[in-house]
């Protein structure tokens, strides 16, 4: 016997490494603070206030989209009622866009990820209007989000 002199060790169980599944069809990724991932955008920008959150924030999806090759996922950007609906679809879609860069950079293929801007025309569109015209805070937040889909 060659190796008399190496004890036994026993086998380690390895823990099996965070990995997001699409249990849904679609799911909000950027949402109100405190509610959810608090990854945000400067304003009227898509530009994240903290890219390192942002890219921790999306590392699952990234992670499950370098195993799965041929999965695909649709990046949704939504914006508040805030401005021309033309600029609200612009800046929805270069916030999409923003997270695309992000997957990309952590091994993503560019062609598992679509992208596109629907402004504040969603179903899930809450009123962010007040009587009098002003942006409500609250919902303006809940508006402005981008929803990731699994479309393969």
């Amino acid at each position: 016997v060659l190796f008399r002199s190496v004890p036994l060790v026993a086998s380690v169980p390895i823990p099996k490494a965070s990995e997001w599944t699409p249990r849904y069809a679609r799911f909000t990724l950027f949402a109100l603070p405190g509610k959810g991932l608090t990854v945000t955008f400067e304003p009227n920008k898509s530009v994240f206030n903290n890219p390192d959150a942002a890219s921790s924030a999306i590392s699952q999806i990234a992670h499950y989209l370098v195993v799965h090759r041929d999965a695909k996922i649709e990046l949704t950007g939504t914006t508040p009622h805030a401005g021309t609906f033309a600029f609200d679809v612009a800046l929805s879609e270069a916030r999409a866009y923003a997270v695309k860069v992000l997957l990309v950079k952590q091994g993503v293929y560019h062609s598992q990820v679509a992208t596109r801007g629907v402004g504040w025309r969603f179903r899930t569109y809450v009123n962010d209007q007040g009587p009098d015209g002003t942006l409500l805070p609250g919902p303006a937040a809940h508006n402005q989000s981008v929803i990731v889909s699994l479309i393969k």
